[in-house]
């Protein structure tokens, strides 16, 4: 009897979900391939990853260059071959994204195997901001107002002669980022240029360096997040997702909870179509993405904020709590979307009845300086519908105000089959940080921010 060793899996930056979707695949019996997208200097979280995901890869392949959609055609040429040639040995079956730095090698690197996927020609789009929104609105779907620019004079331009917001609330951002980072919410032309200064030419944290800045009109409504996987153009969407942000520590977009939603309502349902018409415009005909909407009740219509053609991200820390609430999740569904057929055809369109309820509630800091204790751990770990907690900073730490994902301090997730009882913890939570009874900072930090007003 002949057995047949199941082929290789590449995946272009293992990190965060990447994680667990490479250890889904070595759970599969595939063999794992860890590809990095470029040797451009990176932060720790990317250029690093666990023991138990680089001990088991067949390779660890480093590709040259820097980010495909920045380099000449003739180079991206030269450094595929090199990748492509160091990959010879294996018999791949499936290259993946791992992470938002992973998405343009990705679709590249699959075409030029000839295997399944969303193909290189539409790649920009899938990455680029500002490429994205127009791809979208040419065909026909609401898309933001925006310009990206590299000079200060094409945003005067653009503002006053294009946008003119009134009153005068404009988003400026990088064209490639993820997290929430460096978003700026700005009320004034002197903001915009403060801001323009502060992305252009600057290395983001995913360790890109900004090489254009987008300036877009401020959407007002709820944003959400719709999750799909895709097998030949077929969608699923596999969980919906509503944010709660705002301002915190002089940052306009903190995240403040995360919660699961029920998508039943038709307001759900008009987001999720309008998100599935996104992936069509954008090509994503195979694989996750995750797309961040924002709807806006004056128009009672959806728009898109930006889509990432990989898994939802935040470490993969949502994947137990949809286990429980759905009964699936978009890693394991990924990886069904490419090599289980069968385990994809299984999956409903859209999700139903949640069977419990769950919420991610990222810790806000408003202190900055050296942890001296942390009673917040055994305060939080006895919420009655505490899941789980993942704390990135501990006593004799660091700890900075929260901005962004990047500055979090804790992401606890709740759940719970009463939703009430959840809520409950969540102001529970929010009660802790306005008292400081989380942790305690040796000293005082300067010009530290007053704590939130009561939640």
């Amino acid at each position: 009897m002949c057995i047949v060793a199941k082929p290789a899996v590449i995946v272009v930056d293992p990190v965060s979900t990447g994680l667990h979707v490479a250890r889904e695949v070595l759970a599969r019996g595939f063999q794992l391939i860890v590809l990095h997208s470029s040797d451009a200097d990176k932060p720790a979280c990317i250029a690093n990853m666990p023991a138990d995901v680089a001990t088991h890869a067949v390779a660890e392949i480093h590709h040259h260059g820097t980010t495909l959609s920045a380099v000449p055609h003739d180079h991206q040429s030269v450094d595929m071959d090199s990748t492509l040639h160091a990959l010879k040995a294996h018999v791949v079956g499936g290259v993946l994204a791992g992470c938002e730095t992973g998405v343009t090698l990705a679709d590249h690197l699959s075409d030029r195997l000839g295997l399944t996927t969303n193909g290189a020609s539409g790649a920009v789009a899938r990455r680029n901001k500002y490429a994205m929104g127009e791809c979208i609105r040419n065909a026909g779907l609401r898309a933001v107002k925006q310009c990206a620019a590299t000079s200060w004079n094409s945003i005067v331009d653009f503002i006053e002669h294009d946008l003119k917001p009134v009153p005068f609330q404009v988003i400026v951002k990088p064209v490639e980022s993820a997290g929430g980072d460096d978003v700026f919410l700005c009320r004034s032309m002197t903001e915009v240029k403060d801001a323009f200064d502060h992305i252009q030419g600057h290395v983001n944290q995913l360790g890109m360096t900004n090489m254009a800045t987008l300036v877009q009109e401020y959407l007002v409504g709820t944003e959400y997040v719709v999750d799909t996987v895709t097998r030949h153009g077929v969608h699923k969407v596999v969980a919906m997702w509503e944010y709660e942000k705002g301002p915190a520590n002089d940052a306009p977009f903190v995240y403040f909870a995360v919660r699961l939603v029920e998508a039943t309502s038709p307001k759900h349902k008009t987001i999720m179509e309008y998100t599935l018409k996104v992936l069509d415009a954008l090509h994503i005909r195979h694989g996750p993405a995750h797309a961040e909407v924002m709807w806006q009740p004056h128009e009672q219509a959806p728009c898109l904020v930006e889509v990432g053609a990989r898994c939802h991200g935040n470490g993969g820390y949502f994947v137990p709590t949809v286990d429980r609430c759905l009964g699936y999740n978009q890693v394991r569904a990924t990886v069904d979307c490419y090599f289980d057929p069968t385990a994809f055809a299984s999956l409903p369109p859209f999700p139903g009845k949640l069977l419990a309820h769950g919420c991610e509630v990222p810790l806000v800091s408003y202190d900055e300086g050296v942890i001296d204790t942390c009673p917040g751990v055994n305060a939080v770990a006895s919420l009655a519908s505490f899941q789980c907690a993942y704390w990135s900073v501990g006593v004799g730490s660091r700890l900075v105000r929260t901005i962004d994902v990047f500055t979090k301090p804790c992401s606890v997730w709740l759940l719970h089959a009463s939703k009430n009882v959840m809520e409950a913890d969540v102001k529970r939570l929010r009660k802790l940080e306005r008292n400081r009874g989380l942790w305690t900072v040796q000293g005082e930090a300067v010009g530290m921010c007053p704590p939130p007003p009561p939640y």
